[in-house]
Formats: C-alpha cells, sequence, structure tokens
C-alpha cells in the first residue's frame, strides 16, 4: 500500500482549503444555488460544515479549532464525541443536509467529511440532493474535483493523514 508523506499531506490540505474557498462560475449545480450566485462583494467561503465518524473524530476536532482560527465559521455536524460504535452515514447526511440548507439560503458554504478512508463519506453525502461531494486524496483530486466537477464536499482519510501535517 502506498502512503502519502507528511509534505503531501500538508500541501494537498492547503489545496484543499484553497479549492474550498473558491468558486468556479460553473452552471451546473442541481436543486441548489450555484456558488457563484452569492454576490460578488462575499466571493470567499466563509461557512464549513464539517463531520466525522470515530475514525475521523480526533482530525476533525483539531481541524475545527485550525478553521475557527483562520476565520471559518464552523459548524460542526458531529460526531460531538468520540464513540467506535458511531457510523458514518448519519454524519454524511447532516453536513450535506445543512450545506444545501446554507447554499438555498445564498451563503457561499462548503462541507468536509472525515473518515478512516474517506469513501464511505463520500458515497452516503452524495445521495443528499444537490451534494457533490469527492474524494480528495491528492492536490490534483481536489483541484479536479473543485474546477470540473463543482464539488462542494471534501471527503478525506483521516487514516492516511497526520495531524501535525494537516495543521502547519
Amino acid at each position: 500500500m502506498n502512503y502519502i508523506s507528511e509534505s503531501d499531506i500538508k500541501n494537498i490540505v492547503q489545496k484543499v482549503m484553497q479549492s474550498l474557498s473558491s468558486s468556479n462560475g460553473s452552471s451546473y449545480a442541481p436543486s441548489v444555488p450555484q456558488t457563484s450566485s452569492v454576490s460578488d462583494s462575499d466571493s470567499t467561503v466563509k461557512i464549513i460544515a464539517i463531520g466525522s465518524d470515530h475514525g475521523g473524530f480526533e482530525t476533525k476536532q483539531s481541524l475545527v479549532a485550525a478553521l475557527q482560527d483562520r476565520g471559518y465559521e464552523v459548524i460542526d455536524c458531529g460526531a460531538k464525541n468520540y464513540n467506535p460504535d458511531d457510523d458514518y452515514p448519519s454524519f454524511a447526511f447532516k453536513v450535506g443536509e445543512e450545506l444545501v440548507k446554507l447554499l438555498h439560503q445564498n451563503k457561499l458554504a462548503r462541507g468536509i467529511l472525515l473518515c478512516r478512508s474517506g469513501a464511505g463519506m463520500n458515497v452516503a453525502a452524495n445521495k443528499v440532493n444537490g451534494v457533490r461531494a469527492a474524494e480528495t486524496n491528492s492536490i490534483e483530486q481536489a483541484q479536479h474535483a473543485r474546477r470540473d466537477n463543482d464539488a462542494n464536499i471534501a471527503t478525506i482519510a483521516a487514516d492516511w493523514l497526520d495531524i501535525d501535517a494537516v495543521l502547519q
């Protein structure tokens, strides 16, 4: 199995955050307002809905604090406590539903979901109408998903992240 280096992780997270902060002007957005419909005077993402199951809980807790330190409004959709028996779909649905609600209010928002592989959250989140979640295991994936697919939720594999590299 190939592992991602700490410097690659740092670069990936920086690019994901940049991608989450940009709007791409895409014309396709089923059942939710386009991110570009938010006024030009408010062109950067200010709100992040975030969630994780037990597999991404520790990383999420650190990421919430880091995002708040950078001026983002963070809506923590859970898990609120570490529970090894919780299951990812409920958190993916909560983040997806919160994001769609914010977009319907013409707020410029994105989502982040963390689980052990990123795959489970991705599958579950994409069941919410209006969500375009994408696994972001590399800088190129994150950029492509945002630019070409208008992804509005980044799913991250917490098992592949070293939190020190993420927070640098």
